[in-house]
């Protein structure tokens, strides 16, 4: 396992760099009903802004998804380390937690019996469009599905 120490201090800059970035994101926040008379370069303006703004928060976050996952792992590894099921830092403590989940293991078993017992409750039933479009451009018709177009407003920052 790979160790890192941070220092209090970076902490702290961190966690004022991190809430000066989302307040900043959040300060303007608003329900946005079409005003009489609007004119339409302004509504377009006004939504390119807001697209703009939550790009900026969804990079913060995309950040932040993709730092924090490691960080268990680390307090995990820490915690066995040092023979503990939990710990306390200056802001938060820190427990294993023991939760008993499921994966499938045999999956011509579990279909097998997911069929036989009509047991369909065990698994979710959204469906992802990548396989779907795939199989239809294969000529592969799957029973039971309805392709839908849904619609989107585009933006682009005019040269």
């Amino acid at each position: 396992m790979r160790e890192f120490y941070v220092t209090d201090e970076e902490v702290k800059k961190l966690d004022r760099a991190f809430e000066k970035e989302l307040l900043e994101a959040a300060k303007d926040q608003t329900v946005y009903d079409i005003p009489d008379g609007a004119k339409l370069s302004e509504l377009i303006d006004t939504l390119f802004k807001k697209n703009k703004e939550r790009r900026a928060a969804d990079a913060v976050a995309k950040r932040l998804k993709e730092e924090e996952p490691k960080l268990p792992q680390a307090v995990r590894g820490a915690l066995n380390a040092a023979e503990l099921e939990g710990a306390t830092g200056a802001r938060a403590r820190a427990k294993i937690k023991y939760k008993d989940s499921y994966r499938i293991a045999d999956s011509q078993a579990f279909w097998g019996w997911v069929k036989r017992e009509d047991a369909y409750d065990l698994i979710r039933t959204d469906l992802l469009v990548e396989p779907c479009k795939a199989r239809e451009e294969e000529g592969i018709a799957v029973p039971g599905i309805n392709k839908y177009t849904a619609e989107s407003i585009g933006l682009v920052k005019p040269d």
